[in-house]
C-alpha cells in the first residue's frame, strides 16, 4: 500500500509542478526557467551531500562515471526538460503532460 500512496504522491507532485511551470512561463523564457530550475535543484542536492557527509563519495567516483552523468544530464535536464517547458508554454498542461509522458515507449526501441 505504501508504493501505491507514493505514486500517488509522485503524480501530484509532477502535475502541480507543471501547472506551477505553466504559471511561470507566461513571464519568462523556458531556457530561463530551466537554468534556475536547474540551479536551486543543485545547490539543494549540494547542500544534502555535505550535510550527510557523503559528498566525499560523490568525489571519489571514476571521471568516466562522472562524465557520463553530465551527458546524461546535460540531454535530459537541459535539452529534455527546456523542450517540455517550451512545450507547456505553447500548447499548455493539459496537452503537453501527457505526451511527454510517453517516453518510456522511447526506451523500448
Amino acid at each position: 500500500m505504501l508504493g501505491e500512496l507514493a505514486a500517488l504522491g509522485a503524480a501530484a507532485s509532477w502535475t502541480i509542478s507543471a501547472l506551477l511551470y505553466r504559471k511561470a512561463l507566461r513571464e519568462i523564457k523556458p531556457v530561463s526557467a530551466n537554468i534556475i530550475r536547474l540551479t536551486c535543484t543543485a545547490v539543494v542536492l549540494l547542500v544534502f551531500l555535505i550535510m550527510l557527509g557523503k559528498f566525499e563519495a560523490l568525489m571519489s567516483l571514476p571521471w568516466s562515471v562522472l562524465v557520463l552523468a553530465a551527458i546524461s544530464g546535460l540531454i535530459g535536464l537541459g535539452v529534455g526538460d527546456t523542450l517540455y517547458m517550451v512545450s507547456l508554454k505553447s500548447i499548455g498542461v493539459a496537452r503537453a503532460v501527457p505526451v511527454t509522458c510517453t517516453y518510456p515507449l522511447f526506451n523500448l526501441l
